[in-house]
């Protein structure tokens, strides 16, 4: 008994149990875009409706977070964290026994709620248990966690799917949930919880419904038509009900998103930069498979290696990076990533000229290095100068706003890349008009990455 105690005392036990399960949640992310094409065939559908895989994954941690980080606040985080262990892992049995596609979509949905429970308190239990001076090299090495999942995932997807089937790539969260649930009930601590307060139900479900109509406009319209009657409702929906939310929120005593926490510069400017950056990445990362089976006609296995190399560089890159934040101008880091990462999505240009893999590795090269340098300062700024009482919900806000970048980057590539391929599809053959579709999607994704890079210095320079 006094062993696994004095192992509690130790904060780097503390966070290789929380490593567990957010190396799940991103392994489960990197393994299961692989996966797409093979699913789309599999059910005789389109990436309209496929998307919702990965999208719908993602909606549910978004809205959740918030409710999560506010409850990791006011009650024990292991208790939340361990319950989305739970809840994660049984919901990977449904997915790998779904029958259709929207049986896939509903049990990850389901696998989203325990996704949040987890995001909810992983950056808070390492902000909490590690002093100011080893926070940043604890986030960077976080960030390698994510980047190991995500490193896995794409490379045993491929394996997965490749000689066995898409189903398979579901089974293997299973024993890692045991394994994450077991080692986090003996050795995660209780931590000592906050005043106790109450929850606006009413408030919550406007935020819900608001944000999931929201949602639903930008990723439906594309199939319901811009100016049909559902896009319309759900636009009027989303307005009605955020606006309800903002009002009610603004106004209350014990608020569920702490809007004042935006007054901080460094919290306010973190998350706008990296909303924009996961918007990028998953714009990119959605695209980029169909890209390689349609146009270079890769295997799936060949596709996972692809995807392979970006967590590759994150997981070199990030200790290094995190060790820096620790030691120099975070700022300056930050802006180097994001230079890096405008060269690597501008490098696949050339594809127009030269049609082979290897400027898809090259750029992914390069992206990942940029990614890499700019994520642990990053993370590690949006948190320095929050209140502790507070690190809950600041760090499940800035899970949230991650994760909004990834639902709004993934949905609106797709918008951008089908009302592109098919303006283009009537001048010319089918797959010129994919491969140009293609290039056309990143450039405007490089142009917004050259936006951010101009906001960032424009704040530097006020500074």
């Amino acid at each position: 008994m006094k062993s696994i105690e004095n192992l509690k005392k130790n904060p780097w036990i503390i966070f290789c149990v929380t490593a567990i399960g957010i190396g799940m949640s991103s392994f489960d992310a990197g393994i299961v875009n692989v996966a797409l094409p093979t699913i789309t065939a599999n059910f005789n559908t389109d990436i309209a409706y496929t998307q919702w895989i990965v999208s719908g994954y993602l909606l549910m941690i978004c809205m959740l977070l918030p409710l999560f980080g506010k409850l990791s606040d006011m009650y024990p985080r292991k208790n939340i964290y361990l319950f989305g262990l739970i809840i994660f892992s049984i919901s990977s049995m449904f997915c790998s026994l779904s029958l259709d596609i929207y049986q896939l979509i509903l049990a990850r949905i389901i696998q989203g709620i325990g996704a949040a429970m987890i995001m909810a308190n992983n950056q808070a239990l390492i902000v909490m248990s590690f002093p100011e001076a080893k926070r940043g090299a604890a986030l960077g090495v976080n960030s390698t966690m994510v980047s190991l999942g995500l490193l896995i995932g794409p490379t045993l997807g491929g394996i997965l799917v490749s000689y066995w089937s898409w189903k398979s790539i579901f089974y293997i969260n299973i024993p890692l949930g045991i394994i994450g649930c077991c080692i986090g009930f003996l050795l995660l601590p209780y931590n000592h919880c906050g005043k106790k307060s109450s929850i606006n139900v009413y408030n919550m479900a406007c935020f819900f419904v608001g944000g999931s109509s929201l949602f639903l406009f930008f990723n439906n319209s594309s199939i319901w038509g811009w100016f049909s009657t559902k896009s319309n409702i759900s636009l009027f929906v989303a307005i009605l009900f955020l606006t309800i939310f903002a009002y009610f929120e603004l106004k209350s005593k014990n608020p569920l998103i702490q809007f004042s926490l935006f007054r901080i510069k460094s919290f306010f400017w973190g998350n706008i930069l990296s909303f924009s950056i996961y918007f990028i990445i998953s714009g990119s990362s959605i695209i980029l498979p169909f890209y390689l089976e349609k146009q270079l006609n890769l295997l799936p296995n060949q596709i996972g290696f692809i995807l392979f190399i970006i967590p590759l560089c994150m997981v070199t890159v990030s200790p290094i990076s995190g060790f820096f934040s620790d030691k120099y101008s975070i700022a300056k880091i930050v802006s180097a990533g994001m230079l890096i990462m405008c060269l690597g999505i501008s490098i696949q240009f050339l594809i127009l000229l030269y049609n082979t893999y290897y400027i898809i590795i090259l750029s992914q090269t390069i992206i990942g290095i940029g990614y890499a340098l700019f994520q642990a300062p990053n993370n590690s700024s949006i948190l320095s100068e929050v209140p502790k009482s507070t690190l809950g919900i600041s760090g499940s806000l800035s899970s949230f706003v991650r994760n909004m970048g990834k639902v709004f980057g993934t949905s609106i590539t797709i918008v951008i890349f089908q009302i592109t391929e098919s303006v283009l599809k009537r001048s010319s053959s089918i797959k010129t008009a994919f491969q140009y579709t293609f290039v056309i999607t990143m450039f405007v994704l490089a142009l917004f990455l050259g936006l951010c890079i101009y906001i960032n210095q424009y704040n530097k320079d006020q500074s």
